[in-house]
This record gives structure tokens, C-alpha cells and sequence, in this order.
């Protein structure tokens, strides 16, 4: 919010933060209390730090970033455990939860009904949008999961390596251009602000 104020740019009507735990609306930041009742459903965090204090090359952040329902963890590239370990480790232990790497080092754990995908789906069936007329843009690991719904999503081109996993998958452009001329090259890919269309698969 400060960065947009410091644009210039309007407060938008939505925000989905915190690694999709989050949701508010308009000016005031009203939550959204029913998404968090809906994703507090098992939810044990004091377990779940726990549980990943004891593995080597993982380290719980005590920061900002800490919400409610997201726990952060700093994850060395070179002595942690890949995160294919810390899921299996995580459901072992009987851990609902989603763990999401970004950028290689930084290691969200978040409850099992929490995502950005889901919010943005709880959002269009809260308010009867069709996902189909939503378009999506992301550059880092926590962004694969929203980008690989029925929206339009749009990788730029200053993305991270974990989104490498997803290029394959419908609906997902991924722009030759960084950062806001990517998007602009996403919107433009599926002339998002007229007919919207879909590009033959040849050319995504």
C-alpha cells in the first residue's frame, strides 16, 4: 500500500496478500472473515514450526511477513532439504498444510484450504465471477498455484525458476517481457479488454 501511494495508484477494490490468507476490501481494509473461517480449518502453527525447526537448513523467520496464517522459514539453497522433503516431512507428521518455495530460499507454510488460487477462486464464486474473465500475473514459485487455475494467467518474463514447471499448462502465456510490460503483453496476448481470446496452443 505504501508503494501504491507512492505511485499514485488507487487503493484497489480487492486484495488478496499474504500468500492468499489474506483477503480485503475497499479503502477501510475490511476483511474478509468468512475466507478466514474457512482456512483456519486445521491449522496448527505452532506445530508446524515444530516440526520444520528440526530440519537442517531451515530457519523460522520472526518477521512482518509472519501473519496469522502464514509462517516463513529462510531455506539454504545448499545444506536445506529440497521441498519435495519438507512436503513429505510436513505430512508425516499429519500437517494439513501448503508449502511453497520462492525464489529458492524463502519457504511459506500455509493452511491446506489457503492459496492464492483458491482465494481467487472463493472470490469468483463469492461474487459470481466467471474465472474465465480473470486475468492473473505473477514471477515467483508462491504465483504457480493461481496461475495454473482457469483464469488467464501471465508469467513475465523476470520470472523465477520454479515457474519453468508450469509452461506447459493451458492458459498460461509466458511474456518475453519483465515486470509491467509483461503484463501489458499478457493483456494484449489474450485481448483481454475486448473479446478475450484464448491463442491456438501453438502459440502460447
Amino acid at each position: 500500500l505504501e508503494v501504491l501511494g507512492e505511485l499514485g495508484v488507487p487503493t484497489p477494490d480487492i486484495l488478496i496478500t499474504a500468500t492468499g490468507t489474506e483477503i480485503h476490501y475497499g479503502e477501510p481494509l475490511i476483511a474478509d472473515r468468512s475466507w478466514q473461517r474457512q482456512i483456519d480449518y486445521r491449522w496448527e502453527p505452532d506445530r508446524v514450526r515444530e516440526v520444520l525447526s528440526e530440519a537442517r537448513g531451515v530457519e523460522f523467520v520472526e518477521e512482518e511477513s509472519v501473519t496469522p496464517y502464514r509462517l516463513r522459514f529462510v531455506r539454504d539453497p545448499s545444506d536445506g532439504p529440497t521441498l519435495a522433503k519438507i512436503r513429505r516431512r510436513l505430512r508425516r507428521e499429519g500437517l494439513h498444510v501448503i508449502a511453497t518455495l520462492d525464489h529458492e530460499t524463502d519457504l511459506d507454510v500455509t493452511p491446506v484450504r489457503a492459496s492464492p488460487g483458491l482465494a481467487i477462486r472463493f472470490l469468483c464464486h463469492k461474487w459470481h465471477l466467471a474465472p474465465s474473465r480473470v486475468l492473473v500475473a505473477g514471477d515467483s514459485g508462491n504465483d504457480a498455484d493461481m496461475l495454473s487455475g482457469e483464469t488467464l494467467g501471465v508469467v513475465v518474463g523476470n520470472h523465477t525458476p520454479e515457474l519453468e514447471a508450469i509452461r506447459d499448462r493451458p492458459q498460461v502465456y509466458f511474456a518475453e517481457k519483465g515486470h509491467a510490460w509483461g503484463v501489458l503483453e499478457g493483456i494484449e496476448h489474450y485481448d483481454f479488454f475486448d473479446s478475450i481470446r484464448i491463442p491456438d496452443e501453438d502459440n502460447l
